[in-house]
């Protein structure tokens, strides 16, 4: 594997890791995404979610994270 390659799996795996240090900080998480980003959250194999756009994101994590106080989350699941 080049050095290119692991580069930048080393950035990709950092962006995962500061969305999911930054759970409960939506406006903080929205950020990390371009204005027309496209997100499926899956559930249990079921499409959960279908947001497109970073405002629609941000609209809807905030909706279901603010009443959370803290949270958890694993890497890799």
């Amino acid at each position: 594997m080049s050095l290119e390659i692991l580069e930048e799996k080393e950035a990709i795996r950092e962006v995962i890791d500061r969305f999911s240090n930054l759970e409960c900080d939506v406006p903080a998480q929205q950020a990390l995404f371009t204005k027309d980003a496209h997100i499926m959250v899956h559930m249990g194999g079921i499409l959960a979610m279908d947001i497109h756009g970073s405002e629609e994101m941000r609209n809807q994590f905030e909706g279901f994270t603010k009443t959370v106080k803290a949270s958890h989350h694993m890497n890799g699941q």
